[in-house]
């Protein structure tokens, strides 16, 4: 394994989760709006 490799890795996966979060805090919120109504 290279270490340059592995820092793309994690930095990549990193990313990822910063983008994936907000979509699930909406998805969650959207959830609790449904059924509260």
């Amino acid at each position: 394994m290279n270490e340059v490799f592995i820092m793309r890795f994690f930095k990549g996966c990193f990313w990822g989760l910063l983008l994936v979060i907000p979509f699930w805090i909406l998805i969650i919120w959207i959830i609790i709006k449904v059924w509260n109504v």
